[in-house]
């Protein structure tokens, strides 16, 4: 990368200007900021190509960590005529970065209707209104994407993801699929959308998905792990059935399985802290009488709120946080 940029200068020398934005580029992927500068500087001075200029010197913002003066080289390399699809995935994706979520919607809609045949704008916009949990307009423009793009792997992986959660969102098991321009509303039975989806991914991937098997396999191992909890209890503890001996368990699983993250090692974590807090609790009530076993429940609703329902508030700045980082620690 870097010595192609090199060797184009070299070659080019008599006549470097249209070789220059992509050396430019070159050298600010190879981490060459100070060759890539003097290269705009070279451009600016010759006042060529003000929007190439303007997406360059947002693009070394990007790099160098300068998130906000990214966004604002962009928006002018847009506004001098850089419509193109990269400069506005780029802007979209470090709104985005930065907690705007709402920003990155609007300016990817504004490409889409722009640019509606653009795969990489609508495939971007289901991304981003999934973030939002607007899963029904994210079943929308990933569906427009596997359109624009039937064999994209992505796009129908994502489109059924959309679909599954737009169905679960919804009540009678259906999903409100609606259009960008929120011309109206059309209700498609949620079966039907699965079936479309998963036969759209057999005919990429050359496999059948025997959807009955998967079902019935998903119940079986849900109850074999459900029979082990009854096992532990009943031939560890108790030696015989009695009634309602789970306690709840089932309740405390779906707890665990939302701060996990649905992750087998965030699962395993959970668990701990859970089950941590559930025996802590029952030690805590023999030594502080006053302190009754409904402080657990309480300590487990209070994580349960500030894990999962504050979850929106701080993950956005923080990935902005974790994102700078590195691009800083490489300048």
């Amino acid at each position: 990368m870097l010595e192609t940029a090199e060797k184009g200068l070299k070659e080019l020398s008599a006549q470097p200007w249209d070789f220059m934005p992509l050396a430019a580029e070159l050298f600010i992927s190879a981490g060459e900021f100070d060759r890539a500068a003097d290269c705009i500087g070279q451009l600016k001075q010759k006042d060529i190509t003000p929007a190439s200029i303007a997406f360059l010197e947002g693009f070394l913002a990007e790099r160098k960590g300068q998130s906000y003066e990214a966004v604002k080289c962009w928006q002018r390399a847009i506004s001098l005529g850089n419509k193109s699809a990269r400069v506005n995935l780029m802007l979209a994706s470090t709104l985005a970065g930065l907690g705007d979520l709402q920003s990155a919607i609007g300016q990817m809609r504004k490409f889409i209707s722009e640019q509606p045949d653009s795969f990489e704008g609508h495939l971007a916009l289901a991304k981003l209104e999934a973030q939002n949990a607007n899963f029904s307009q994210a079943a929308y423009y990933a569906d427009r994407a596997v359109e624009l793009s039937p064999a994209n792997k992505e796009a129908v992986l994502l489109d059924l993801r959309m679909q599954m959660m737009a169905a679960s969102s919804q009540t009678g098991g259906q999903t409100q699929r609606k259009t960008a321009a929120a011309e109206g509303e059309t209700s498609v039975p949620a079966d039907s959308v699965m079936e479309d989806r998963l036969t759209s991914l057999e005919k990429i991937t050359g496999q059948t998905i025997d959807i009955p098997f998967v079902k019935e396999t998903a119940f079986v191992l849900s109850g074999a792990l459900a029979g082990l909890v009854g096992i532990n209890e009943i031939m560890g503890v108790h030696h015989r059935l009695i009634l309602n001996f789970t306690g709840g368990y089932g309740y405390v699983g779906i707890a665990v399985a939302l701060m996990g993250r649905n992750h087998p090692l965030g699962i395993c974590l959970a668990a701990l802290l859970f089950g941590a807090l559930y025996q802590g609790g029952q030690e805590l009530s023999f030594d502080l009488p006053r302190l009754t076993k409904e402080v657990v429940v309480v300590i487990q609703g209070l994580i349960i709120l500030f894990c999962g329902a504050f979850e929106g508030l701080f993950r956005p700045r923080l990935l902005a946080l974790f994102r700078r980082a590195p691009t800083t620690a490489g300048a």
